[in-house]
């Protein structure tokens, strides 16, 4: 049976026709966990950029950078998004406020594409840092009961 986790593995490795046709078997309260699961990666990607405390340079300079890499793509990244996201790790989470879970998770897989992508360390230790996913995941539901 496909699991969330494969989905998100495929999807992080562009390997969209595989994640879409695992995400199309997965139960609604799967895809809840596959989305969890994506934040939890995303937190973990943008960790491995920029590490705990960046400089607000050092994430303008990842922003600047995404603006530049996603430039012209099929469908468009609203990096609003993307700096809510990642400042609102950093802190600044007041930032969320107006931001939706379904436009976080669209802010959140061109950060891990672009970590992925740039970090062959982060590639090949992937299944950790989904292992580390799935620990977060486990956690945040604790915390909700």
């Amino acid at each position: 049976m496909a699991t969330p986790r494969e989905a998100l593995r495929a999807q992080a490795l562009n390997e969209h026709e595989q994640a879409n046709s695992i995400l199309a078997k997965l139960p609604p309260e799967q895809l809840e966990h596959y989305y969890l699961l994506a934040m939890a990666l995303f937190m973990g990607a943008i960790g491995h950029r920029l590490g705990e405390r960046p400089a607000r340079e050092e994430i303008d300079r990842v922003l600047a950078e995404m603006r530049y890499d996603f430039r012209g793509v099929k469908d468009e990244v609203n990096f609003l998004h993307v700096e809510a996201l990642i400042r609102g790790l950093y802190g600044e989470d007041h930032l969320l406020e107006d931001v939706s879970s379904q436009d976080q998770y669209r802010a959140a897989m061109p950060v891990i594409y672009k970590v992925i992508g740039q970090s062959e360390q982060f590639k090949a230790q992937l299944d950790r840092y989904l292992d580390d996913a799935e620990k977060m995941v486990r956690i945040w539901q604790a915390d909700e009961n």
